[in-house]
């Protein structure tokens, strides 16, 4: 390094020396000889994309991950292996992901996609956009692992499965999609978010709990796929935050008789009686017992699984 140390290049200096000496172990890992066979291990290809988070933009929140399992001669015989980070800027779509999983791929081995998947993967698993979950789980994502036996490794048929706890997920998101009153609490969840996130809005619910020596706990939406063992906090959140929320609607009624306020009483009496309403309520109650006593269990334990996907 010599004068080189601590200037204004050796960050970048540092970050690709090290990314080169981490290429070549996965690439000695993948090469490595088994004593059983004598030839290099098959390999499980795995694949997800992530978001990073609310603090980047849109088109640099969702990455793309890339990893592999192998089996190796010495204990406990297989190794987990990240090897990519792709930013799949604002194109998600199946024929996107998959040049980007060639990319690292090839970046890593030297060989392109193809061969790679017809000479050295025994095993591919994904998620979202990257495994359908087959024709009765329908995803609003593409299947690019399927894509890639099928586009790229010329094998017939679906090939990638999803296991045990996304396979829960889709079931009871397919339940809850069919429940009308399910979707009337996400719906008074959308208004009461949007209601509370910013602004006066967000001012009159803070300075209202302090005034009733209440928590201001952030209203939980619904969001993402796993919907199913999420719910059951999104729910006791709502349950929490009741006597607040209806408070606050309240005095939001009232200011707006007074001429103050964006919207009309009306605007917000008619919000707040969707909000209030026993029926809602009894629901929420409802679902709330039941799926912490009984379905979240049952999708934690579904995670814990050993078995191979179905």
């Amino acid at each position: 390094m010599g004068p080189n140390y601590c200037n204004r290049h050796f960050g970048a200096w540092f970050d690709r020396s090290v990314f080169n000496l981490c290429q070549e172990r996965v690439r000695l890992l993948l090469e490595q000889p088994l004593g059983g066979t004598g030839g290099p291990p098959e390999i499980e290809f795995i694949a997800d994309g992530v978001t990073v988070g609310a603090y980047f933009g849109r088109s640099g929140c969702s990455v793309l991950l890339c990893g592999v399992i192998v089996s190796v001669p010495d204990p406990p015989y297989a190794a987990e292996i990240f090897f990519g980070a792709e930013s799949q800027g604002t194109d998600e779509r199946a024929p996107a992901t998959m040049e980007r999983m060639s990319r690292t791929v090839c970046r890593l081995t030297g060989v392109d996609m193809k061969t790679f998947m017809q000479t050295r993967v025994a095993l591919t698993c994904g998620d979202g956009q990257l495994c359908a979950g087959g024709e009765e789980a329908k995803h609003p994502s593409t299947a690019a692992m399927n894509k890639l036996w099928t586009d790229v490794a010329e094998v017939d048929g679906d090939n990638a499965s999803w296991d045990a706890f996304h396979q829960f997920n889709i079931a009871g998101s397919g339940a809850l999609s069919q429940s009308a009153m399910f979707q009337k609490f996400c719906d008074v969840l959308k208004k009461l978010e949007h209601m509370s996130a910013m602004g006066q809005g967000k001012e009159l619910r803070s300075s209202l709990a302090e005034y009733l020596e209440k928590r201001d706990l952030r209203v939980m939406a619904i969001c993402g796929h796993r919907k199913t063992g999420y719910i059951s906090g999104v729910a006791g959140r709502w349950l929490d935050n009741f006597r607040l929320d209806y408070d606050t609607y309240n005095l939001r009624m009232r200011r707006a008789l007074e001429g103050r306020g964006s919207h009309s009483f009306q605007h917000y009496k008619a919000r707040g009686e969707a909000f209030a309403a026993p029926s809602l309520v009894v629901f929420v109650l409802a679902i709330c017992g039941g799926f912490e006593t009984i379905v979240q269990p049952a999708n934690l334990r579904s995670q814990d699984s050993a078995d191979l996907p179905m």
